[in-house]
């Protein structure tokens, strides 16, 4: 039960945060619901804990209790109307009930905590919490913990207030050794029951979950979804990707002195945020409309959208516009045909639209990320073409819920290597197009489950090895084409068929 002091304070905070955001000069970008990740007002990063520059990290969210205004977590904004946070912030171990929406409130734009009014900060306020079901507050390990904090409405966005985006699997590691820890922490002079008033960053090592499990302390906290970095916590982990700021891990643990002084020798626990993207995607979606042009394509009935914009991961189609041809309607459209249109990232929501989709066609857009969720839930689907991309990764489970797939395109784009189970999910893969990317190696696992494949053309790479088991499983395979790669282009005779193949991989492609 809310005390009546609550109640009035609850009351004066939500006057004082409409005077404010109506008194603010705030402004918001064209595509504003689809757009995350940018910092204005950066500065360089050092390894002890550099104060924050105001505006300079405008996804930071604090979470204070209602009654006393005491600071307990940090948040992250990830949309207009949801912060990422910690789990345990909302219901610790042990802890039989979570918080309430009512026992908290979120402060966005906020830079020094022990200040009651700064200009361009707001106070928002919590509609729903969503814990995730596998938190286990009855056990040591910290494993799931994460959750979702929906706000009452949506936030105004500026220089102070900026969502952040989300880390996912296609981004991958290999070039990120490195993230840097964000917000009201504690430093290794301050007793852990303290917390800083104004924010700091700071650079840590992220190092691997094997090195982590040499610590007792730490093995009994971590699981297959956490990661560890070097170095004392702080609040969430964050990495820059072209010229984005993404949120990958989030805060469990450190391990302290017996003085209960932050150890900077020690490691920080963080909630992998990659291994939950399809919880997040399924707990919120941030909604766009469509329209589309209709037409018939060689013979399918197509969706042509027009000027979709989507900057960031999950963002669901929820109105279509746009009219069919006579006597025709959503479910008699057979392709999705995306060109030329500003598309980081691919919608949701498209086979609750055309439930009889076939093919899904992306050609000459700046996509650079695809992922799982992305293909989900269509039942009919066979072909999927993108072609003209800036696609570098590719998330070895994409394809694992379109087992029906035939034709798969991947061309003209910068992709640089396939994982070995791609296609695992793939038994029905006929052809395989992958030409015109940036492909070095094939290693023999990549068709092992693919024994209907009849054609593979991957002219225009950079190979430089194909072991040759990659064609042992598709007995099937007729037709292959590796023209014009670093390890054949001037060896291979002006056949393109496969009996002519194996002897020239062999001699020239072999390890």
């Amino acid at each position: 039960m809310i005390s009546n002091v609550a109640v009035v304070l609850k009351f004066l905070l939500i006057l004082f945060a409409i005077t404010q955001i109506q008194s603010d000069n705030l402004v918001e970008g064209p595509n504003a619901e689809n757009q995350c990740g940018l910092s204005l007002n950066e500065s360089e990063l050092v390894n002890n804990g550099k104060v924050v520059k105001t505006n300079e990290w405008p996804f930071l969210v604090a979470l204070m209790y209602v009654a006393d205004m005491k600071f307990f977590c940090g948040g992250t904004l990830i949309s207009r109307s949801h912060v990422l946070t910690a789990a345990h912030c909302l219901q610790d171990k042990g802890q039989e009930t979570p918080l309430t929406p009512s026992q908290f409130v979120l402060h966005l734009g906020k830079y020094n905590l022990s200040a009651l009014y700064e200009p361009g900060s707001i106070t928002a306020f919590p509609e729903k919490i969503t814990i995730h079901p596998k938190w286990n507050i009855r056990q040591v390990k910290y494993d799931s913990d994460i959750a979702l904090i929906k706000i009452y409405g949506t936030v105004p966005l500026s220089s102070n207030i900026y969502p952040a985006c989300l880390w996912t699997s296609e981004l991958g590691v290999r070039n990120y050794q490195t993230g840097t820890v964000i917000g009201w922490g504690v430093t290794k002079d301050q007793l852990k029951s303290q917390h800083q008033s104004i924010p700091r960053h700071i650079e840590l090592k992220i190092v691997t979950n094997p090195v982590c499990y040499e610590d007792e302390v730490i093995a009994s906290l971590i699981s297959s979804r956490t990661f560890c970095a070097k170095g004392i916590s702080g609040g969430g982990l964050y990495m820059k990707a072209n010229v984005k700021w993404f949120i990958k891990g989030i805060i469990l643990s450190s391990l302290h002195t017996d003085e209960e002084i932050c150890d900077d020798e020690s490691y920080s626990v963080f909630t992998d945020v990659t291994k939950f993207t399809n919880w997040i995607a399924k707990e919120f979606a941030i909604e766009t409309d469509m329209t589309c042009k209709f037409d018939l394509h060689r013979e399918m009935y197509t969706c042509y959208p027009k000027n979709l914009v989507i900057q960031q991961p999950y963002v669901k189609v929820s109105v279509m516009k746009g009219y069919h041809s006579d006597q025709r309607n959503n479910s008699d459209v057979n392709v999705f045909f995306l060109q030329r249109q500003n598309t980081s990232y691919l919608p949701h929501g498209i086979p609750e639209l055309f439930p009889n989709l076939r093919s899904y066609c992306a050609y000459e857009t700046n996509l650079k990320h695809i992922q799982r969720s992305d293909f989900s839930g269509f039942q009919f689907l066979t072909g999927i073409e993108i072609s003209e991309s800036e696609l570098v990764n590719i998330p070895a489970d994409t394809f694992y819920d379109v087992p029906g797939l035939k034709y798969l395109r991947l061309v003209k784009s910068q992709i640089a290597s396939f994982d070995v189970d791609l296609f695992i999910n793939s038994p029905n893969l006929e052809e395989f197009y992958a030409y015109e990317n940036q492909i070095e190696n094939l290693d023999g696992r990549l068709f092992r489950k693919n024994f209907n494949l009849e054609r593979i053309h991957m002219s225009e790479n950079k190979l430089k090895y194909i072991d040759l088991d990659l064609f042992t499983h598709s007995r099937k395979l007729s037709y292959v084409n590796f023209l014009d790669n670093t390890c054949i282009s001037e060896f291979y005779p002006k056949t393109i068929y496969f009996d002519d193949f194996k002897a020239i991989i062999a001699s020239n492609c072999s390890m």
